[in-house]
Order: structure tokens, then C-alpha cells, then sequence
């Protein structure tokens, strides 16, 4: 069966499968995105937190196209209200291509790594170069703002094995720079890395601009990074009090804290940018969609960092047995693993955030 609706912008009749019901598209001839209803004319469930749809006498309804010229003219190059309707049929790659409702399904680890290997072997190229621009980016950033800190407050300080608290004081302001650097740009470039990564699992051919188009999304960002850093000080906060019952008490409830809270609010920034919703509705998205989801994510995370620790210790062995070529090899060897295992794994939490919210459709449809 087939869904046939008309675009509330263009009034272009258009049509997809009724799997498509309650999800929004882009229209292809005017490019809005619309809310497509559900089979059998039911309306579609609204997402979750989302306000109520506005009633349709609350405004007067837009003029028929033709007829917004002056008195006594009209509009010959626009559309004839009273012609017969054409029907345009949206292909997969056209929809969805914004965040429909979520309803939370409990994917299992071998289903996310599946489908996020299939979609990082179509699109690890595209992935693999707009990482390996934003990596060069971020370093002459950092370079540039180290000049500037060396600059302004006197050099840089060698730390030496018997530096004392004065060296390590003068670096603070180093330190500083670099985080608000990464937080601001970090806030940035993480949304639009996300918008990316969304275009591509659903089928469209995002422009290679658009990995900087997180600036609507970014004042959001940065208040869910704020919010992040005020979670993980807390969690540091509750470990310096019970390492002053035990040290390895405090450690364990930082670690366990930490992984707990990954578990339950990785998925925020992803909400945030696909329902374009503020950070505290994002982390409460992020709750529900961790109900039932906990163990699918703690196993995806463990598996990760077995991943990271393992090229660590490659690292340490070939610094081991050849200290300046290792050492050499170690970092060239970093710089490749960066670039190709962060678009893998930007394609694993993308892959595993729509599967849970129920969204993941167009590897499937193949």
C-alpha cells in the first residue's frame, strides 16, 4: 500500500509506502521537510517531549498558490490550484531525512556492529576524509591558540622530573586554553559531524560543507557539554569522598559511576541534533531511550575500549623495542588508527542510536 499526501508548502501530491507512516521527509520539489501521516489517515504520534500540534484555525490558512499578486492579477507561472494533482513518489534516499518519533527498540550488539560495518563499507571513504580535514583543522587550532597562550603568558615551561608547583602553575593557563578550545570547537564540529553521519545512514548525499553546519545546533551543544562536565564532577566529587574511607572504594565508584553514566546519556548529543531539542530534553530522551538498551550499550562500550587498550599495548611494544624508530612508527600508526577508527566508530553510534529509536530503515530496505 501506498500513502498519498499533499506538501503544505508546495501542494505537490506525493506519495511513499505506508512504512513510512508518522515519519517526516523532505520534499523533493520545494526541499521542505514534512510530516507524513499515517496509513489509513490516522495522525502521526508525536516525539517524544515534542509540544502539541498547532490547531489549524489558530491562523488563517495560506493563499492558493497563484493568487498572492495584487488585486485583479495573477500569477501565470505558478501552479494551478484547480489542475489535477501530480503524484511524485519519494525514493529511499530521499526520506527520512529528519528525526521522526522515537519508539525505543532493543537492537542486539551483533545487529548494531553489523549494520554499522555495511554502512562504514558504502561511506568509510566520505567518513574517513571529512575526519582526516577536521583532525588537520583541530591541530593548527591548537597550534594556533598555543602560540597565542606562549604569547601572552611568557613561553612555554619545561617540565622537568623535579618541576616544582611553580612550572606546573605556569602551565595552567595553557591548559585552560586548550579546554575552552576544545569545548567550543568541540561543541561546533560534533554537531555537524552528527548531522553528517544522520544524512548518510538515511540515504541522502550530504555536501561535504555541511560536516560544518552544526552552528543551529551549537549553543545546544555547548550546554549539553557544560551539563556533561558538571556529571562527571559530580561523579569525581562523590569519589573523593569515599576515598577518604578507602582509595580503592573512591576508584571503583568513579569507574563504575562513569561507565553507568555513559551507558545512559551517550545518546544525547545524537537526540539533541535529530530532534532538535535543548540539552536538558536531550538527556531525558537519552534516559528513555537507555530503558531496556543498557546492556546492548555497556557491551558496544567494553568492546571499544578492549579495541583502544589493544592498540595501546601495540604502541607500547613497538616503543619497547625500538625507542626512536617505535616511537616513530607508534605515531604514524596512531594517526592512521584515529582516522579510520573514528569514522567507524562515528558510524557505530549512529547506526546504533537510530536502530534504538526505532529509525533505522534505509540499509534494510537494500
Amino acid at each position: 500500500m501506498a500513502i498519498d499526501f499533499n506538501c503544505p508548502q508546495c501542494r505537490k501530491t506525493l506519495r511513499v509506502g505506508d512504512e513510512y507512516g508518522g515519519k517526516q521527509a523532505q520534499c523533493p520539489s520545494c526541499s521542505m521537510v514534512v510530516q507524513i501521516p499515517l496509513a489509513g489517515g490516522g495522525s502521526p504520534p508525536q516525539p517524544f517531549g515534542a509540544s502539541p500540534a498547532p490547531s489549524p484555525y489558530a491562523a488563517s490558512p495560506p493563499a492558493a498558490p497563484g493568487y498572492g499578486a495584487a488585486p485583479g492579477q495573477y500569477d501565470y507561472g505558478a501552479a494551478n490550484p484547480y489542475s489535477a494533482p501530480q503524484t511524485q513518489q519519494l525514493s529511499p534516499s530521499q526520506m527520512p531525512l529528519a528525526g521522526g518519533p522515537i519508539v525505543v527498540t532493543q537492537p542486539t550488539v551483533g545487529e548494531v556492529f553489523g549494520e554499522a560495518w555495511r554502512m562504514f563499507q558504502r561511506h568509510g571513504l566520505k567518513l574517513f576524509l571529512a575526519m582526516l580535514v577536521i583532525f588537520v583543522i583541530s591541530w593548527v587550532l591548537l597550534f594556533i591558540v598555543g602560540m597565542v597562550v606562549a604569547m601572552f603568558f611568557g613561553g612555554q615551561v619545561a617540565i622537568q622530573p623535579q618541576a616544582g608547583p611553580g612550572d606546573l602553575k605556569a602551565l595552567l593557563p595553557f591548559i585552560i586554553s586548550i579546554y575552552i578550545l576544545l569545548l567550543l570547537w568541540g561543541s561546533f564540529i560534533h554537531s555537524g559531524m552528527i548531522n553528517y553521519a544522520f544524512k548518510l545512514c538515511r540515504g541522502a548525499e550530504p555536501q561535504f560543507g555541511e560536516l560544518f553546519s552544526g552552528g543551529r545546533y551549537y549553543l545546544k551543544m555547548l550546554g549539553l557539554m557544560f551539563l556533561f562536565l558538571l556529571i562527571v564532577m559530580g561523579v569525581a566529587i562523590i569519589m573523593g569522598l569515599l576515598s577518604a574511607i578507602h582509595p580503592i572504594l573512591g576508584l571503583m565508584a568513579y569507574v563504575v559511576g562513569l561507565i553507568y553514566i555513559m551507558m545512559v546519556i551517550w545518546s544525547a548529543p545524537f537526540a539533541l541534533v535529530d530532534q532538535n531539542v535543548g540539552p536538558i530534553q536531550a538527556l531525558r530522551l537519552a534516559d528513555k531511550i537507555s530503558k531496556g538498551n543498557k546492556l546492548t550499550s555497556f557491551l558496544v562500550l567494553l568492546l571499544i575500549l578492549l579495541i583502544y587498550f589493544g592498540f595501546f599495548v601495540v604502541q607500547i611494544a613497538l616503543i619497547s623495542m625500538a625507542p626512536r624508530v617505535g616511537g616513530i612508527l607508534s605515531l604514524i600508526l596512531g594517526l592512521v588508527f584515529a582516522c579510520a577508527i573514528t569514522p567507524y566508530l562515528l558510524s557505530l553510534f549512529t547506526v546504533m542510536y537510530l536502530k534504538m529509536t526505532g529509525q533505522y530503515a534505509q540499509i534494510e530496505q537494500d
